[in-house]
């Protein structure tokens, strides 16, 4: 018995549990620039694909193949990265008195 890649990205168990690798593997790294954006982007198509979701947003948000949704993935952990970067850049300049105990 094969599953198909298809198949299988549209289960929200694999993308649950793509977000537990990616949140662990952020943890034991800390840089929040790579794995963090890709753990949150993991946890939303997870709440995209559950069954409780309407179908019509469920064709209309997720690609028919594959590979199109691994680029969909890809795509909303750079926009969700260039929040983070952006978050980050707003919150150092609205509070520069704050020091951060990881810069040495």
């Amino acid at each position: 018995m094969s599953i198909s890649l298809t198949h299988l990205a549209s289960l929200p168990l694999f993308w649950l549990f793509l977000f537990l690798i990616f949140l662990l593997l952020e943890m034991v790294n800390g840089s929040a620039i790579f794995f963090l954006p890709l753990s949150l982007s993991a946890f939303v198509f997870a709440l995209i694909t559950t069954p409780f979701m309407p179908v019509f947003f469920q064709d209309l948000l997720i690609a028919k193949s594959w590979h199109w949704i691994v680029v969909q993935w890809i795509l909303l952990a750079i926009l969700i990265s260039y929040g983070l970067m952006h978050y980050r850049h707003w919150h150092k300049k609205r509070h520069p008195d704050e020091t951060d105990i990881n810069d040495y």
